[in-house]
């Protein structure tokens, strides 16, 4: 009896160390993954992605409502690949999500104006 509950210890031992490894690579990103504010590095102000799909460009982050407004879309096929549609511009952005999901880099469809941003702290 004694060898038996030495055993099931030993493999209850082997299953939790097993189940804590951790990995140092990220999980694979999500469309989900661009939501929060960004500090707009290539024009300045602030871009809020918000979770139901809306897109909104602060001038400055204290500006109580939005300069300009849109919406944006993931590519299902490659989360890292994000278009923004602005509505009062008619501007589309092309971006790419980096790799550890803490910045934006791309360039507007019509002018090919290079875009960046950083996730807002």
């Amino acid at each position: 009896m004694v060898a038996l509950i030495t055993v099931i210890a030993g493999v209850v031992g082997i299953v939790a160390f097993v189940m804590d490894r951790r990995t140092d690579a990220p999980p694979a990103p999500r469309c989900v993954d661009a939501v929060g504010r960004w500090d707009w590095l290539s024009t300045g102000g602030v871009v809020a992605v918000a979770e139901d799909r809306g897109l909104h460009w602060y001038r400055v982050s204290a500006d109580p409502l939005p300069t300009i407004n849109g919406v944006w879309e993931c590519d299902e096929e490659d989360p890292h690949r994000f278009t923004f549609r602005w509505r009062e511009t008619g501007y589309v952005d092309t971006l790419t999500l980096s790799e550890d999901r803490a910045r934006f880099i791309g360039a507007n469809q019509q002018t090919g104006f290079k875009l960046s941003g950083t996730r807002a702290r």
